[in-house]
């Protein structure tokens, strides 16, 4: 953009920084400064109006601080030494109803008025960006991607439409794409977590999980206090430890293994670690650790009883036996002294809680074992993911 381009658009740049055409840099990015900090609150206004005014005012002072800061371009602005004419109010108007459209979301409308808004000004970037949004929303996936990217090229810097096609990407099922753009915007403006948590959430919708949760790690570690952040770190953790577990045809998700069960609980303690805002999220991270340790407690089966029968069944005999023959032995060994009594009572003990061991041990397994064999019988919809294998999008 040449500086009497700059001029056209933002409608007088030294008057509209209040300073006269010879004013220094350190001046001028005061002003730049002290007018945005102004207008950017203004752009969070209720009132449509207000915030398309405010909007454009940002606007006019980005192209204020790129004209007069560059030599070349502000060299250029200033032989022009031409009245700058104020925008034509009426082709504002369409860009004004556009985003009124949108808020009523009468997207396929705001498509046709924001069409007519790039038409009256085809360099509002913001125009654009409102065409890409609106046609994105009414259906018309080639529009908004030409859109946004023709709003882009406009202004190639601009994290926020970075964002925005990333969001556009999206809603066109172009997940890889959508990413690289989310960590564009991330790159121009690392302060706002906002990009690196929608980065994340693209990734789960990929089934990327391990590559989210490295790049939610990220995120946290940098913004640690963002709920937004805690929340989609949490949220790619659980993924995970669902991804863990067998999935049988019927949707029933399975651990086989102590490994297995480990690897989960490890996944929901890191997840709750991070405590999201959340509390849903929280109590299905609770919930799903809660299965991972019942799966390595033992229960009773009769499949197991049946294969080790002959070790409860020898010990139970011995025990018995020895229960038995307690009388004759007491009656002797009151003859012999109390130790001899006190040892054979010793003995009872122990064989009694052999038995009740062997019992445990032989006619009880862990849960996960009864789920392995419930694998052997079914073919799994989806095999549980252990760590270290690759991500399967």
């Amino acid at each position: 953009m040449t500086g009497q381009d700059a001029g056209r658009s933002g409608g007088g740049l030294y008057e509209l920084l209040g300073l006269p055409s010879g004013a220094p840099d350190e001046q001028i990015r005061s002003a730049v400064t002290e007018q945005r900090r102004t207008w950017r609150r203004r752009t969070a206004s209720a009132d449509i109006t207000v915030r398309q005014q405010a909007e454009l005012r940002m606007q006019q002072l980005d192209e204020a601080e790129r004209t007069l800061l560059d030599p070349a371009l502000r060299r250029t602005y200033d032989l022009a030494a031409e009245p700058v004419p104020e925008p034509d109010p009426g082709d504002q108007q369409w860009l004004v109803r556009a985003v009124e459209q949108l808020d009523r979301q009468q997207y396929e409308v705001a498509t046709f008025t924001a069409r007519r808004a790039v038409a009256a000004d085809p360099d509002n970037f913001y125009a654009w960006s409102v065409l890409g949004e609106a046609a994105a929303r009414s259906g018309e996936h080639d529009t908004a991607r030409e859109a946004i990217e023709h709003s882009l090229s406009l202004r190639p810097e601009d994290p926020k439409l970075h964002a925005m096609r990333g969001w556009i990407l999206v809603t066109c099922g172009d997940l890889p794409r959508a990413v690289s753009a989310y960590r564009t915007a991330a790159k121009l403006d690392p302060a706002d977590p906002d990009h690196r948590v929608r980065a994340v959430r693209a990734l789960v919708k990929q089934g990327l999980l391990d590559t989210a949760i490295t790049e939610a790690e990220a995120a946290y570690q940098a913004s640690p206090d963002d709920p937004e952040t805690r929340t989609a770190l949490a949220d790619a953790l659980l993924e995970r430890a669902n991804e863990a577990r067998h999935e049988l045809p019927d949707g029933r998700l399975l651990i086989v293994s102590r490994a297995q069960a480990a690897h989960v609980e490890s996944l929901c303690n890191r997840g709750l670690s991070v405590q999201s805002p959340d509390e849903k999220l929280n109590a299905d991270l609770r919930s799903v650790r809660d299965l991972a340790r019942k799966a390595g407690r033992r229960v009773f089966s009769a499949h197991a009883l049946r294969n080790n029968l002959r070790w409860p069944l020898g010990v139970g005999l011995l025990t018995v036996a020895v229960v038995c023959c307690a009388p004759n032995f007491l009656s002797g060994a009151g003859k012999s002294g109390a130790g001899a009594e006190s040892a054979y009572v010793a003995i009872a003990v122990l064989m009694v809680a052999a038995a009740v061991t062997t019992v445990y041990l032989t006619c009880t397994e862990p849960r996960y074992q009864r789920n392995a064999e419930v694998i052997e019988h079914q073919v799994p919809r989806r095999l549980g993911r252990g760590p270290g294998t690759p991500d399967r999008p």
